[in-house]
């Protein structure tokens, strides 16, 4: 077998996939060993392959098993006044005047943990010795934030926020990892002194993968565009790097060995220097496999090298399939380095044109390979990622190379500006085709929908069984194609689908409310209560469901992280009409909010009345209220939200949401309590159903 290392890695991921899902013990180990049953009979040949496939994958389960137990230890001091102290081992701080650093040392003394401290305080620094005292809570998970896969994926179960007490913070020992990261501090700082505050922050996240200063706004038009990868550092970054040691290496014509203790000293200070994240590593591992296989006179296999590599993170770090970007970087590591070249080989390239037309199709087969995981993990999946990655990835890497060479230049001085300025310019050009292109709402597909993601399941399993079966590049090709098609159908029978039914969101945290009205491609956002994360939760939902045009924005309160919330949120959703009950003079994208008392209007057909703590809607002979917790309810509405505190008992209704956890209110088949983030659909028929998001 020319891929032993397969047989290892791939089944091994597997495993701690299949042990993510919390089934018995009982359960899992019998679907293994029965699928390896079923391979011997079809492959009797492969024996010792499955038998070690087999093993690899039951070795994974018990990995994840042992540190699920040991995550419990943490969970228990969850809502327990605990005593903290460790280290500083990453640090953001925020626009806001917040920061949010990553703590590794002990619970009590007793139980190590890694926990995360969110506070007003940006005074510490990488390496020092912190001593917390407070009530720890786990992270939540709602529709904009899944608490539960984030902490795995950090090895974070628990979260000091700023009610927590500092009692003590002392610098610690000098290490290497502190010299690195300090010295990268200085030289972003000069980097984003010398470059406007947008490029000087995408510069350094492609250097650096420090994406902290660079607007929401940015970032999601750089997704879209299908380049937000040049923000992950991994191989591009390593390969460039690799590339410039190598020359200099060759002309001091060092020997292989010599040339490889080099290259793994240089790659592994990178890898401190770019945060010790997943992608990051991943690369670095198969860059030294690639080096390593020059020493011994071997010849490098990429999906060899990408095995060892996820076999590696994965013992290292059993919760590592739960991280987004581990599945990004092998997918991508996989398309680029395996698929692309395989499914392009043979193609023409003696011509201009042909050398093009087979680049394009590479950028392709990366972009389906990455296709998969960008539907799950985020709500949007670009569809001009082949073309944009064929212009933009080669202007990224010239301002990449030029931040480098700024870099070794200390960041500072005449020859280091003027490299900074053609950088800078560079990054321009990047921003503003990302953000020109994120602006058209044919360039990307909302994946929101739970029909969509089966069915690109369905066309997952359709290519892969295609080529397995066959080993015919025009037929997986053609298969491709045919799960693409049919990935555009169903997000085009599902908006279809939205756009005949009404739907209303109630989203937001605790008792706060905010309330889209929605049916096709339009929206109307009601924010009640005028909460700093209510336009997340409402921009979420908005991309999801493919919302393209935002007709009114309505805001009772007028806090001015509320407003500013909305400029950074909503830049691609910006309202065509913003009204409020409430004095101000402060300004959202460019104009002071309308000041109304009450406002009626029309909505895909439904009459919305909006007035003082409450919002109507009246479609298809059905009524839905949105009314303060503690205010009268005229009428019997067919359908009530209820938010803030609630104090008096609610009329008779078929549907009530009472956000008040500590309402009076008890939960039955028509009465939500204490929950949010729900999904109300009216039919042209008056037919309702709630679903939660």
């Amino acid at each position: 077998m020319k891929r032993p290392a397969v047989f290892l890695g791939i089944p091994f991921v597997c495993g701690l996939v299949l042990a993510s899902f919390s089934l018995p013990v009982s359960t899992v180990c019998g679907a293994v060993l029965l699928l390896s049953w079923g391979l011997l009979l079809v492959r009797k040949g492969w024996w010792r392959y499955i038998v070690v496939g087999t093993l690899s994958c039951l070795t994974a389960c018990c990995l994840y098993w042992q540190a699920d137990a040991r995550s419990a230890a943490q969970l228990a001091c969850a809502g327990q006044e605990t005593v903290f102290t460790g280290t500083v081992s990453a640090v953001t701080v925020y626009e806001s005047g917040y920061a949010r650093y990553f703590l590794d040392g002990k619970l009590n003394g007793a139980v190590p943990a890694r926990v995360e401290y969110f506070t007003d305080r940006t005074d510490l620094s990488y390496g020092e010795m912190v001593t917390l005292s407070g009530v720890p809570e786990t992270e939540k998970t709602d529709h904009l934030f899944d608490g539960e896969s984030y902490a795995k994926a950090n090895g974070i179960f628990l979260r000091f926020d700023t009610g927590a007490v500092l009692l003590s913070h002392t610098a610690g020992k000098t290490t290497l990892r502190s010299m690195v990261f300090h010295w990268r501090k200085t030289v972003t700082d000069r980097l984003k002194a010398h470059m406007d505050t947008q490029t000087g922050a995408m510069l350094t996240g492609m250097l650096f993968g420090d994406k902290s200063g660079l607007s929401r706004s940015s970032r999601t038009a750089l997704s879209r565009a299908g380049i937000g990868h040049v923000l992950a550092v991994s191989g591009l970054h390593l390969d460039l790097l690799a590339l410039c040691a190598a020359g200099i290496l060759k002309r001091l014509k060092a020997d292989r060995k010599l040339s490889f203790l080099v290259m793994a000293g240089v790659c592994g200070l990178f890898v401190i220097c770019a945060g010790e994240t997943v992608s990051v590593e991943r690369a670095c591992i198969m860059v030294l496999l690639r080096q390593a296989a020059g020493v011994f006179y071997r010849k490098a296999d990429s999906l060899n090298s990408l095995s060892i590599a996820m076999l590696i993170l994965g013992i290292g770090d059993p919760f590592v399939v739960h991280s987004a970007a581990f599945w990004l970087s092998c997918c991508g590591a996989c398309g680029m380095g395996v698929i692309a070249p395989y499914m392009t080989a043979g193609m023409p390239e003696k011509k201009w044109w042909q050398k093009l037309l087979k680049q394009m199709a590479g950028f392709c087969w990366v972009w389906a390979a990455l296709f998969p995981a960008s539907a799950v993990f985020f709500r949007e999946i670009s569809l001009i990622s082949p073309l944009s990655n064929l212009l933009l990835v080669p202007v990224c890497m010239l301002a990449m190379l030029l931040g480098m060479a700024a870099v070794l230049l200390g960041g500072q001085g005449i020859p280091a500006e003027l490299l900074l300025a053609g950088a800078d310019r560079l990054c321009r050009i990047v921003v503003y085709a990302s953000e020109t292109a994120a602006g058209l709402a044919w360039t990307y597909i909302p994946t929101g929908s739970v029909v969509l993601l089966f069915v690109l399941g369905a066309g997952l399993v359709l290519v892969t069984v295609c080529h397995c079966l066959e080993r015919n590049k025009m037929h997986t090709a053609a298969a491709a194609v045919i799960a693409f098609v049919s990935v555009c159908a169903a997000a085009g029978w599902e908006s279809s689908f939205q756009r005949e039914d009404l739907q209303i969101a109630v989203l937001g945290e605790g008792r706060n409310c905010v309330v889209v009205l929605s049916g096709g491609p339009d929206a109307v956002v009601f924010d009640l209560c005028g909460a700093s994360g209510s336009p997340a939760y409402a921009d979420a939902y908005l991309s999801e469901n493919g919302v393209e045009r935002v007709e009114s924005l309505f805001l009772w309160e007028t806090r001015e992280t509320s407003l500013r919330n909305y400029s950074r949120y909503f830049t691609f959703h910006q309202p065509e009409q913003i009204c409020t009950f409430a004095e101000t003079e402060e300004t959202l994208f460019g104009a002071v909010p309308e000041r109304i008392e009450r406002r009626e209007l029309l909505f895909h057909g439904a009459k919305v009345t909006v007035e003082a703590s409450q919002v109507t809607v009246e479609y298809a002979g059905v009524t839905y209220v949105c009314t303060d917790g503690s205010a009268e309810i005229a009428g019997t509405p067919e359908i009530l939200t209820l938010y803030g505190r609630n104090r008096i008992a609610p009329p008779e209704c078929g549907i009530l949401t009472v956000l008040d956890s500590e309402s009076c209110c008890r939960p039955d088949a028509h009465t939500i309590v204490g929950e949010n983030d729900l999904e109300v659909r009216i039919a042209d028929d008056g037919k309702c159903r709630v679903r939660r998001l």
